[in-house]
Parts: C-alpha cells; sequence; structure tokens
C-alpha cells in the first residue's frame, strides 16, 4: 500500500494538486496524510511494513521537516519516497527520478545555528535570509518574484567580516553577503550556486560571497543562475569539504532548507555526520 504524505500549505497553498500528481502516477492501494497533522512520527511509522511505501509530498521545507522528525527514530520498516511537490523544490532537482529514496540517496549532514538539525540540501547565513522573509510575505511565489526580493534585500542588507574554516583551515572574509553550505547544487528556486555539489558524494560544498559592492553584485548576480559565478574568483569563494565553522563579526540570520532560524546568532557549524 502507498501512505501519501502530504502538505496542503505547499506550492502556493496548493499542495492538492501535487497530491493529485502523484495519485496519477502511482497504481494501488493508498491511504493520505497532511503531513502538519502527525504528532508522532515514531507511532506513524510503526504502523507500516516493508510492504508498504511512503511518499512524501512536498518542496524543502516539507521534506526537510519529515527528515527531521524520522532522525532519531529507529528500524523503519517501509521505503520513504520524496516527491517534488513545493514551489522552489531545490533538493529534488538534484535527482532525474520523480520519487527518490531518501535513505541511502543524501549524505546524513548536521547544521547547528540556534538549533541543531539535519539539512537535507543547503544551510545559508546573511542575505539569503532576507530574502526568504520578504519572500514568504508576497502574495505569489515565483522565480522572478524570488528575483526581485534578492534585488531588495541586497540594497536594505548590511555586509559584515566572517572567520571561516573548512576542515581545519581558516580564512578571514571583509564585507561578507553570503554564506552557504550545499549538499546539492541549487537554492533560491534554481539558482544554481554550487554546480559541482551532490548529494551523495560526501562532501559538502561551499560558497561565500565577500568584498564585492552592491552594485557590482547587483550586477553579478543573475550569474548565479547558471552557475558561472564561480568564476568570479574575487567575489566568489568556493570550497570543498567535511565541515565548515562559521564566525560572524555581527550576529546574522541562517536557513536551513529555506527555514529561516529562530533568533540572529554568531556562530554557525555544519558538518557530514559519519
Amino acid at each position: 500500500m502507498y501512505v501519501l504524505v502530504y502538505n496542503p500549505k505547499a506550492r502556493g497553498n496548493r499542495g492538492d494538486k501535487s497530491l493529485n500528481e502523484v495519485i496519477k502516477r502511482i497504481n494501488g492501494e493508498y491511504i493520505i496524510f497532511n503531513v502538519l497533522e502527525i504528532e508522532d512520527y515514531g507511532e506513524f511509522l510503526s504502523t507500516y511494513t516493508i510492504e508498504d511505501e511512503i511518499i512524501v509530498i512536498g518542496g524543502d521545507g516539507t521534506l526537510s521537516r519529515f527528515a527531521n522528525n524520522i532522525s532519531h527514530i529507529e528500524n523503519i520498516k517501509s521505503r520513504i519516497l520524496f516527491y517534488a511537490g513545493g514551489t522552489g523544490n531545490d533538493f529534488m532537482r538534484n535527482y532525474k527520478a520523480e520519487f527518490v529514496p531518501y535513505h541511502g540517496s543524501v549524505d546524513k549532514v548536521i547544521a547547528e545555528g540556534d538549533i541543531t538539525r539535519i539539512m537535507l540540501n543547503g544551510f545559508g547565513v546573511g542575505v539569503d535570509c532576507e530574502v526568504i522573509e520578504r519572500s514568504q510575505k508576497a502574495r505569489k511565489k515565483t522565480k522572478i518574484s524570488y528575483a526581485f526580493h534578492s534585488i531588495m534585500s541586497f540594497f536594505s542588507y548590511k555586509p559584515t567580516e566572517a572567520i571561516v574554516t573548512v576542515d581545519g583551515e581558516t580564512r578571514k572574509f571583509k564585507k561578507t553577503w553570503l554564506i552557504v553550505a550545499q549538499n546539492g547544487k541549487n537554492f533560491g528556486g534554481g539558482m544554481n550556486v554550487t554546480p559541482e555539489a551532490r548529494n551523495n558524494d560526501g562532501i559538502l560544498d561551499f560558497c561565500i560571497v565577500h568584498n564585492i559592492s552592491r552594485l557590482k553584485l547587483l550586477f553579478h548576480f543573475p550569474k548565479v543562475y547558471s552557475g558561472s559565478h564561480v568564476k568570479l574568483t574575487k567575489y566568489f569563494t568556493i570550497v570543498k569539504g567535511k565541515e565548515i565553522l562559521i564566525k560572524m563579526s555581527e550576529a546574522r540570520m541562517h536557513q536551513v532548507d529555506g527555514d529561516v532560524g529562530i533568533q540572529p546568532q554568531t556562530e554557525f557549524r555544519v558538518y557530514i555526520d559519519e
């Protein structure tokens, strides 16, 4: 039996549309659950056996929420599959298949900010949080609106200094706009911020945007969609590693898989849990 777990608020409150897409693609009996109504994930998962497949339908936030809620549960019997049913779907952009098995297809990454949690696709500290907060207030959530809110945030955000340590090697960056730790290639609904990233290669890809004026950042910003920004090494530093430690000179907000943290912090850590 298929167990369809969906988020009605995903895809701009059009989660039902994604649910119906999945129903058309499966062949067999199914039961439907609203992910927002699951209170005890251990009890929920214990109901199903190896013969059942649980399909989680939603965007990055929904999939990340599910992954975090089951992270402490051992001996999960059912196969868990993810389906892109959100607006950005950056995590699912890393795969060609429509249904992606959660276990075995993605490295286990831990992100530490104001709370500690599993990271599926990406972490960011800096101007991206302001972009997300602006976008969440928008009536329509599209690539165009995200780009618009990005530009607006570039005008209001105040860059700061940062000390970044990747696998024991420390560097100091001035006028830091953004630091991302990516398990996947994309963020922000398709921005190819770390083109060489792979979700299950045991390595994280980091991008630090620094020492660039507002006008130059606005000019070069569109290159993030194609991934050509990586050639501008003076402003975009790309590093690979298993762990990153971040110390900001001023407290800043952070996001994990598109969900903004609770309060500003000065220190962060993201690492692969091996």
